[in-house]
């Protein structure tokens, strides 16, 4: 009777089947590192954004005040521009307006006149 011989091929395939587990495993692992840093990355930029945007308001408020004094200008032109019906006064105050938002070297204001109906 012959000796019993073992053959390599099995314990090859069980090499390579470790050697695959442990690689799937740590790009298994990787990924979940990954998406987890990105969902916490995402939650406080989610949590934070009203307290930026309250933040970013109030700066802009106190650096970029005439930004804010144009807005209420014009908000201020738009109450009085219902109300006027004299187009004279009116002229004036648009130009009044551009000149107090847009702080132009000049400003005029060009109507056209209009034709006499048949």
């Amino acid at each position: 009777m012959g000796a019993f011989v073992a053959s390599s091929r099995p314990r090859n395939a069980i090499g390579w089947i470790c050697i695959g587990v442990a690689l799937w495993g740590r790009i298994v692992s990787t990924l979940l590192m990954f998406v987890g840093i990105f969902g916490s990355v995402a939650s406080l930029v989610v949590r934070f954004r009203p307290a930026r945007q309250r933040i970013q308001a109030i700066v802009d408020r106190r650096f970029y005040r005439t930004k804010y004094d144009a807005t209420r200008t014009i908000e201020r032109f738009g109450a009085q521009l219902r109300d006027e019906v004299d187009l004279d006064a009116l002229g004036g105050e648009l130009r009044a307006v551009v000149a107090d938002t847009m702080q132009p070297a000049h400003v005029s204001l060009w109507l056209r006149v209009p034709e006499p109906r048949r």
